[in-house]
C-alpha cells in the first residue's frame, strides 16, 4: 500500500531522508500567471509560484511544498547536502 508524507520545513525533510539513505529528489515547479475565482462573478489573474520538493522510497511518497521558493537556491542547499536534485516543470501553459 503507498503512503504519503508531508513535511512543513526542508530541513525535517532532509533530516528524513537522509536517515533512511534517500539520495535522490525532484524539485517540481510552477510559475505562471493563473486565473482564480474572488467570488461568484469576479475573476483575478494571480501569479504562481512555489516548488514542490518529492522523493520516493519503498511505496513511501516524501513531499515539501515551499511557496515562492527559488529553485536554483533549492538545487544547491540540496546538492550541499548530498542529494541529487532534478527539476520537473509543472507549469500549465
Amino acid at each position: 500500500m503507498q503512503r504519503e508524507i508531508r513535511y512543513d520545513n526542508l530541513a525535517g525533510m532532509m533530516a528524513e531522508l537522509s536517515a533512511r539513505g534517500i539520495t535522490k529528489v525532484v524539485l517540481a515547479g510552477t510559475r505562471e500567471k493563473r486565473l482564480r475565482r474572488v467570488e461568484k462573478e469576479l475573476h483575478s489573474i494571480e501569479n504562481v509560484r512555489s516548488v514542490e520538493v518529492l522523493a520516493y522510497h519503498d511505496s513511501t511518497i516524501y513531499k515539501c511544498l515551499v511557496e515562492d521558493g527559488d529553485l536554483d537556491s533549492l538545487r544547491e542547499l540540496f546538492e550541499a547536502n548530498g542529494f541529487s536534485a532534478t527539476f520537473r516543470n509543472r507549469n500549465i501553459t
